[in-house]
């Protein structure tokens, strides 16, 4: 965390990268410039904190790092959710590691079972090897029609569930599958680190609350493994206008009359400085 001083509202900001903190549509990423300009000068000059909850592996997130101007994270959590990268990325959270490594997940298990699964017109082609990563399998969907590919996903989970493999399976973006211990997805591991930073604490019910050390836990995110940062408690949600359905369906399911929640009427990074004006976090 930076050093604290008065200003702003005093957050952790969690946001996607693909499309939510970048906007490949804007080729000069001005309004990625405009959000680092307001995150120098409003909050991290309060002790915010600045985590990116990505997809990507490490390997992918230096790529875009090295094209992109991000700003550093002080917090990288990746391979969605299933690495956390602390210390300004310098070194993993050794924690949460054996958290996932705790459940028995097995991975080639995983890969027998998807290879089993056939469902007409549906073909699951695994993604490059750098996103092939210890506590995630990662495949690009094609089908003929989305009702085919949910079929195959439901009937993958049921697989999976009948070999005793706890797993949990997104899809996002409407190609991208995952598939991943249970007890891994961004939300779990967001909700991991608020236990580890002491934002949330426990009631004598075991019920999470917010301690005070942070004014609000704000999240945005564009797509489907986006949805479980937005389920954490007391978490002020941010959907940039430009989400895929699957998270807009989730939204109109969930999100809409939670006050707590805002769909933002421009595009990536720009509609993250709209969500931080809307909430009055900005000074």
């Amino acid at each position: 965390m930076a050093k604290e001083q008065k200003g702003s509202s005093k957050v952790i900001l969690v946001s996607d990268l693909d499309w939510t903190m970048v906007n490949h549509h804007d080729p000069d990423h001005r309004d990625l410039r405009a959000f680092n300009e307001i995150w120098k000068t409003q909050f991290s000059t309060t002790g915010s904190t600045l985590i990116f909850s990505s997809g990507r592996s490490p390997v992918l997130y230096r790529e875009l790092a090295e094209h992109v101007p991000l700003l550093q994270p002080d917090v990288l959590v990746c391979s969605v959710g299933t690495e956390i990268l602390v210390d300004h990325m310098s070194k993993t959270d050794e924690a949460w590691e054996s958290y996932l490594d705790g459940q028995g997940w097995d991975r080639n298990m995983v890969l027998s079972v998807v290879e089993a699964c056939h469902v007409d017109g549906v073909h699951f082609t695994l993604q490059q090897e750098t996103e092939q990563r210890p506590h995630k399998v990662s495949y690009k969907v094609h089908g003929d029609n989305a009702e085919h590919i949910q079929k195959a996903i439901d009937g993958l989970r049921g697989a999976l569930d009948a070999k005793g493999i706890a797993a949990n399976v997104i899809y996002s973006g409407s190609v991208d599958l995952d598939i991943l211990p249970q007890r891994a997805s961004k939300g779990k591991a967001l909700a991991f680190l608020l236990e580890q930073l002491g934002v949330h604490t426990r009631d004598d019910k075991g019920e999470v609350q917010m301690s005070g050390k942070v004014d609000a836990v704000v999240v945005c995110g564009d797509s489907g493994n986006d949805i479980e940062l937005f389920e954490v408690p007391h978490v002020h949600g941010c959907i940039v206008a430009n989400a895929h359905q699957e998270l807009r369906q989730w939204y109109d399911e969930h999100g809409k009359g939670n006050t707590n929640m805002f769909f933002a009427s421009k595009d990536g990074p720009a509609g993250i400085v709209e969500c931080l004006s809307h909430y009055t976090f900005m000074k």
